[in-house]
């Protein structure tokens, strides 16, 4: 599917400039995938539909006042990571705090002090003293040519790997979910590909970080990723291709 998912991206850039309207639909969508996918994976019952409203700046009575103040945070943090990446920011640890001060409600940038077990996977993430060494590796690793050529030859697969390794040392006392697919977006779209909603059901995605932390398995993980990246390009193909017809 990774060669289909490339064609669609060179379909895509044969067709930009778009146009404002469409543009700004895009980014409107975009905005949407970005917000939900971090709820979602974080264990949030707001809906997508609800998520599209409150961006569009409407009260939702269903939500609660804090999901309306996690999904101004997060298109806060979309804005920021925009920014950052016009600036050619590598993700590194400055950008992790930047991007966290954005999420965050109090601004932390402190990393997790204690060494709990982690109840809704069952593991131990790694000591808190070596939480600053385990995060600078994940960074250097994400950007290393010493890697498999398996991994070098396809982002998806590294930003995968990356979404999981950063659960598995969990440096926040809270919220590493949503922190884990921020950064897992932030790369990609450094790549070239636009924010998504990974398609997992809350037990589907416990089963896919599990079989990563215990087994070393990134297959289930990979799949829906590279299912739900191939799903949204879809869209995006098929809401240009009108466009251009109607102009």
């Amino acid at each position: 599917m990774l060669r289909e998912i490339r064609e669609q991206l060179n379909c895509l850039a044969g067709r930009k400039p778009y146009t404002g309207e469409m543009l700004r639909e895009i980014q409107r969508m975009n905005a949407i995938d970005w917000t939900y996918s971090c709820l979602h994976l974080g264990g949030s019952e707001i809906t997508k539909e609800m998520v599209g409203n409150i961006i569009d700046g409407q009260f939702v009575v269903e939500a609660t006042i804090e999901d309306h103040r996690l999904v101004e945070r997060l298109e806060d943090t979309l804005k920021e990571g925009i920014s950052l990446l016009e600036m050619d920011y590598d993700l590194d640890e400055r950008v992790l705090e930047r991007l966290g001060q954005k999420f965050f409600a109090d601004g932390r940038t402190n990393w997790r002090r204690g060494n709990p077990l982690n109840l809704e996977y069952n593991f131990t993430p790694v000591y808190s003293k070596d939480i600053p060494e385990q995060i600078q590796e994940l960074f250097r690793w994400l950007y290393s040519d010493d890697v498999s050529p398996e991994i070098a030859a396809n982002p998806l697969l590294r930003a995968a790997y990356l979404h999981n390794r950063f659960l598995e040392i969990s440096p926040c006392d809270d919220y590493c979910e949503e922190m884990a697919c921020i950064i897992m977006h932030y790369y990609l779209m450094q790549k070239g590909y636009p924010p998504f909603v990974l398609r997992f059901s809350r037990e589907e995605y416990r089963q896919a970080v599990v079989a990563y932390l215990k087994k070393n398995d990134i297959s289930l993980f990979y799949s829906c990723l590279e299912r739900s990246l191939y799903n949204k390009l879809e869209v995006v193909i098929q809401i240009t291709a009108e466009s251009e017809e109607r102009h």
